[in-house]
């Protein structure tokens, strides 16, 4: 098979494996690997993004749920402030800056956790490092 100038390697491949309808695994170029490994990578990140969208949603469900339990306890507070002349806003203001203090400590929180877990999880892999024998590890190659 002859490959003209305007035949891109990629189309030569692909008119191989339509000729002999199987894949041959050895014509596997660069732009092959780049492009399997492009679309692993863009199938692991779209499943990433599904779960934080998903934590997203739970954790905005859990604010709502804690807020409309928080004011339906206080009820008689509420009704109590509006009496003594607290307008609608000022008590819209005061349960969304109780709701943005709430997700703030829980952003906090969740950081500061997620450092102290990849703290922990680091500590196995960097003592193994730290064990291995400095002769084997200069025949490694």
């Amino acid at each position: 098979m002859l490959k003209s100038e305007d035949v891109s390697p990629l189309q030569l491949r692909e008119n191989i494996f339509a000729q002999f309808e199987e894949r041959i695994e050895s014509m596997f170029g660069p732009e092959d690997w780049v492009s399997v490994i492009g679309a692993t990578y863009t199938g692991s990140f779209s499943i990433i993004n599904g779960l934080i969208i998903l934590s997203i949603i739970v954790s905005g469900i859990g604010i709502t749920n804690t807020l409309l339990i928080s004011t339906m306890e206080r009820i008689r507070e509420i009704a109590m402030m509006r009496a003594v002349g607290v307008t609608r806003r000022q008590i819209i203001g005061m349960i969304l800056l109780e709701g943005f203090g709430i997700g703030l400590a829980a952003t906090v929180i969740g950081t500061l956790f997620g450092i102290v877990v990849s703290l922990v999880s680091s500590f196995t892999p960097a003592s193994r490092a730290a064990k291995t024998k400095l002769s084997e590890t200069l025949r490694y190659e």
